[in-house]
C-alpha cells in the first residue's frame, strides 16, 4: 500500500473537498481514454475526477480494463496516515492505472514529462531531487508558447506501431499540471543533484535498477516481471540519460543538446 510519505508527496486536502461527486451513479462507470486505452474508473471524489475529465469518453466501446480501489483499500489508507478519502481514490487508481497498463505493453515512469519541437522527454528522480523544477527550466529557456508539461508526475510510456510515445495521464502528483496529448518519447533522463550541469548516456544494464526504482512497488513487482522484456526493450530503443543538474536555467540546454540528436543502444550497436 502507499507508504504516509507518499501521501505526503502527492499533497494533503482540506477534508472540506472530500465530498462525493457520482454518488447517484451506483455501479455505473465513468469511461476515460488514457493512453489510448479505455479506462473505467467510478470516481466519487472532486480531485480525481475534475482531473480525468479531459479523458473523459461516452461512446459505447467497451473498457480495456476497470479501476476498482475496494472500501478495504480505503479503510486501510485512512487508518494508516491518509487524511482524506478524496486523496486515497486519487493515488488508489493511479497504483491500480500503473498495474494494469503493463498487460497493455506500457508503464508509468515517475518522472516530469515536458514536450519540445513534438517530442517528449521525460526526467525522473526520487522527489525532492528537481525534476519538476528541471522541466520548468524547459519552458523558461525555450519559451511557453514553445515547450509544456505533459505531466508533471505520473507520464504514462506505450509502444503504438513500433514507436515509443509518452501520454499525459490524469494522476499528477501534488501538481495539476497533465494534458491528454500524447508524442513520440525521445529520451529518458534520471537527475542527480550536482555542481556542473552534464550528462551521460547509459547502457541498459546501468539504466534498469533507476527506471525499476520509479516504476516498482510490493503491490506490482509480480506482474512488472512478467513484462520486463518490454522495459528492456525500453531502454535499448530510447536513449537513456544520467543528468547531473546545478538546478540553474541552463540545465535545460545542456540536457537538450545531449538528448536531441542522440542514438539509442540499438542504433548504437551497444557502443557508447
Amino acid at each position: 500500500m502507499p507508504s504516509d510519505a507518499y501521501y505526503k508527496g502527492v499533497g494533503r486536502r482540506d477534508d472540506a473537498r472530500a465530498v462525493k461527486v457520482s454518488v447517484d451513479l451506483g455501479g455505473i462507470m465513468q469511461k476515460y481514454k488514457v493512453a489510448d486505452l479505455i479506462v473505467g474508473v467510478d470516481f466519487r471524489y472532486r480531485r480525481g475526477y475534475e482531473q480525468a475529465q479531459p479523458y473523459r469518453v461516452d461512446d459505447d466501446a467497451s473498457a480495456d480494463f476497470c479501476l476498482e480501489p475496494s472500501e478495504e483499500d480505503f479503510e486501510y489508507e485512512m487508518n494508516n496516515g491518509a487524511e482524506s478519502r478524496e486523496i486515497v481514490e486519487y493515488v488508489l487508481t493511479r497504483w491500480l492505472f500503473q498495474s494494469k497498463i503493463l498487460l497493455f505493453d506500457g508503464l508509468v515512469l515517475h518522472s516530469s514529462a515536458v514536450v519540445y519541437e513534438d517530442r517528449a522527454y521525460l526526467f525522473s528522480a526520487d522527489s525532492g531531487t528537481g525534476k519538476s523544477t528541471h522541466t520548468q527550466f524547459w519552458i523558461r529557456q525555450f519559451g511557453a508558447d514553445k515547450t509544456f508539461i505533459l505531466n508533471d508526475d505520473a507520464p504514462a510510456i506505450r509502444k503504438i506501431n513500433g514507436v515509443w510515445r509518452a501520454y499525459g495521464t490524469p494522476w499528477s502528483g501534488s501538481s495539476p499540471l497533465n494534458v491528454n496529448a500524447n508524442f513520440p518519447l525521445r529520451g529518458i533522463g534520471f537527475i542527480e543533484r550536482s555542481s556542473a550541469n552534464w550528462t551521460k548516456q547509459l547502457a541498459p544494464d546501468d539504466a534498469a535498477k533507476r527506471l525499476l526504482m520509479q516504476t516498482t512497488s510490493p503491490l506490482r513487482k509480480k506482474t512488472l516481471i512478467q513484462s520486463l522484456d518490454r522495459v528492456v526493450n525500453l531502454l535499448k530503443e530510447v536513449p537513456v540519460f544520467l543528468v547531473g543538474c546545478a538546478l540553474d536555467p541552463d540545465s535545460a540546454r545542456v540536457s537538450y543538446e545531449a538528448m536531441r540528436d542522440a542514438r539509442s543502444y540499438l542504433e548504437l550497436d551497444g557502443r557508447l
